[in-house]
């Protein structure tokens, strides 16, 4: 009798009651993938940039030796015409 029994309750379950879906139980997959922002496309070069002189700026500013910019200059206004 109880085989009966355990046969028409297996019987009885709905299909989605026997783990048809099958992302059923990926839950770490997609936690990670709500909280892991995937990179921007890496584009194209910077037209007319120069990699030894970007690389020589940024080692000076490490070892304390930045250039000092020239003092801009500046006149009044209307001093032109």
């Amino acid at each position: 009798m109880i085989w009966v029994i355990a046969a028409a309750s297996f019987l009885s379950t709905p299909v989605i009651g026997m783990n048809a879906d099958p992302h059923l139980g990926m839950a770490v997959t997609a936690n990670l993938a709500a909280m892991i922002v995937p990179p921007p496309p890496r584009g194209p070069a910077l037209e007319g940039g120069d990699g030894v002189i970007a690389v020589g700026s940024i080692r000076r500013y490490h070892n304390d030796k930045v250039k000092v910019s020239p003092a801009p200059v500046t006149t009044p206004v209307g001093a032109g015409r």
